[in-house]
């Protein structure tokens, strides 16, 4: 009887010791997954923070950026979308 219980014992601590070691496994990947996702944010945010310096001027093709058009002294300025058409014959 005292084999018994010093194997379910035995068999409950390593089992344990497990569960822990995949939930610092499991840990480790999320503060991996944390900083790549942080690291995109960053970029983007950087690259958005560049792209604002440089403003498409008044009656300036806009059709892959319509929210950045420069703004006057009271107004942002309604810049002009083209539809640019290539014929290929």
């Amino acid at each position: 009887m005292m084999k018994l219980l010093l194997c379910l014992a035995l068999c409950a601590i390593s089992l344990s010791q497990a569960s822990i070691t995949d939930r610092k496994a499991a840990y480790e990947e999320l503060s991996d997954a944390t900083s790549f996702f942080k690291n995109v944010v960053d970029s983007a945010v950087s690259g958005e923070e560049a792209r604002k310096g440089k403003c498409i001027e008044k009656h300036h093709e806009c059709t892959n950026d319509r929210a950045n058009c420069c703004t006057s002294v009271m107004f942002q300025y309604k810049c002009k979308c083209y539809n640019i058409v290539h014929d290929n014959v």
